[in-house]
């Protein structure tokens, strides 16, 4: 049942800011994500045997490379944005929780961005 005022008209409540926030870093996980995958293989198209120029390939790896530097920059100022909310101890302690679970995966992209970035040196290591 839906609270009513004196009026009968049903008041309606928002989710907190700090959720909007989360969705935004969730969504830029995902593009993440996709674009690391990208750079792992025109990091793989980079390191096959070619006689033609493959400057247009290590374009698009320096490019993807600062997409992904960008993103992860802005992943970690929502995050500090998502540090900074108000609410009731219940919600701040949802807040909290979502907060912990968001840096784990920004912590988890960030070192899978710095090994996506050390494949070509990976056969110089072998």
């Amino acid at each position: 049942m839906q609270p009513c005022d004196m009026a009968g008209s049903i008041s309606v409540s928002l989710p907190p800011a700090w959720v909007d926030i989360s969705d935004e870093v969730s969504t830029e996980m995902n593009k993440l994500k996709s674009r690391m995958a990208e750079l792992a293989k025109s990091h793989g198209r980079a390191l096959m045997v070619s006689f033609d120029d493959s400057t247009g390939e290590q374009q698009t790896i320096e490019l993807l490379t600062a997409e992904i530097t960008r993103s992860l920059k802005k992943c970690e100022q929502n995050l500090q944005r998502l540090s900074g909310g108000q609410g009731n101890s219940g919600d701040e302690n949802l807040r909290k929780n979502v907060q912990e679970y968001v840096q784990d995966k920004i912590i988890v992209l960030q070192v899978a961005s710095a090994i996506v970035d050390e494949i070509p040196l990976l056969p110089f290591l072998l």
